[in-house]
């Protein structure tokens, strides 16, 4: 029995020092699945009843988004300029396209090779479905209690503690001459830093490995 523990025990380790770290992939990710979420629970409401239910969550699914919004300040805190400018590519590649002075050096092309508009296409399509349930709520007739009726209006501010707005770009964008100039001067570290992704995957599973293989050999031993 103790030897079956510690084999789950092991693997849950193998398993934490082996996955891959939070980044900007995933937070892209959870910030879409997060403001879906709130435009379904808005989308449930057609009385009383499925506006408590609502309600009962706004408190759980605020505290979602700041965890999610703590993660991207963090990244951004730690992340290099170049690294701020592959999130802002992945979040939003046409922006940057606009912004971006030709000619445009092949590694930064190259950061557009993993991008699409996913993004922006989901965050909008879920404002568009709570912009629209605010105002089907809003003309809801069959809610009595004032104060229910009160708060279900105000549901997405509950949640996001204001009307919802995009996330800012991590990398400032508005100055073209000032994007072209951390281009040109990291041209040799943009070319090193496409496999930096797979570099740290492969230290991870390597880490990974090695904590496996004494894991093993500890058993044995027993």
């Amino acid at each position: 029995m103790r030897k079956t523990a510690r084999i789950w025990g092991i693997l849950g380790l193998v398993v934490c020092v082996s996955g891959c770290p939070d980044g900007p992939p995933q937070i892209l990710r959870d910030e879409i699945n997060a403001v879906s979420e709130v435009a379904d629970y808005l989308s449930k409401v057609t009385d009383e009843e499925s506006a408590k239910i609502a309600l009962s969550v706004a408190k759980k699914l605020g505290e979602r988004w700041e965890s999610i919004k703590k993660r991207r300040e963090n990244f951004n805190k730690m992340a290099s300029d170049l690294e701020k400018l592959q999130f802002s590519i992945w979040q939003n590649p046409n922006l940057v396209k606009a912004q971006l002075m030709p000619p445009i050096p092949t590694e930064v092309q190259e950061m557009f090779a993993s991008a699409t508009t996913q993004y922006v296409k989901e965050i909008e399509a879920s404002v568009a479905r709570l912009n629209s349930d605010a105002r089907r709520v809003a003309g809801l007739t069959n809610i009595t209690d004032p104060n229910v009726f009160s708060n279900i209006r105000q549901f997405e501010k509950k949640v996001f503690g204001a009307s919802f707005k995009f996330p800012d770009n991590p990398l400032e964008l508005n100055d073209k001459k000032k994007l072209k100039i951390l281009v040109e001067k990291n041209k040799d570290e943009l070319s090193g830093s496409m496999g930096g992704n797979v570099s740290t995957i492969i230290l991870f599973i390597a880490l990974g490995l090695a904590v496996a293989g004494v894991a093993v050999s500890f058993l044995f031993k027993r």
